[in-house]
């Protein structure tokens, strides 16, 4: 994909700031594409929690006398579980979308950086393409709209 970009960013029929644009709506519909891969793979823990307070039920309410407040500990162990592994599971997410976050930050700023080395000349005498921040937000402001892009494809607004 980044030599796609590259070959774009070169494209002399194509408007210098459109290249840009392009470049980084691209990245970001691909991150927002990870993101959402990310949080489709969460495990749903509800099926899990029913079933063990099913299983154990069946198999403690059998005691005599004691079934009862044995099930009602069951079910206390059951739910610290399912928090625990919904918590282990909230970090990882979290940890994995930071890292996603930092990949897109880096690749975008490289292709900036490339981009104003093809482009200087042009951004030079443009306003809001200067190398010190206005290349960096244009394409920011263009990876955001891929991020919104994907998500209207995604249908997870």
């Amino acid at each position: 994909m980044n030599y796609a970009i590259m070959d774009d960013i070169h494209d002399s029929s194509r408007r210098p700031e459109d290249t840009l644009h392009s470049a980084g709506t691209a990245i970001g519909f691909m991150e927002e594409g990870r993101y959402l891969a990310l949080k489709s793979d969460q495990h749903d823990y509800t099926w899990d929690k029913a079933w063990s307070h099913h299983v154990s039920g069946a198999l403690l309410n059998f005691i005599p006398v004691y079934g009862d407040m044995a099930q009602r500990g069951a079910d206390v162990i059951t739910s610290a579980w399912i928090t625990d592994e919904q918590r282990d599971q909230a970090a990882k997410l979290t940890s994995d979308s930071q890292a996603t976050f930092s990949l897109r930050q880096k690749q975008l700023n490289a292709i900036a950086d490339q981009w104003y080395a093809a482009n200087s000349k042009w951004a030079d005498s443009h306003a809001g393409y200067s190398h010190i921040q206005g290349i960096y937000d244009q394409i920011d402001g263009a990876a955001n709209n891929g991020n919104s892009l994907a998500r209207g494809r995604a249908g997870a607004q």
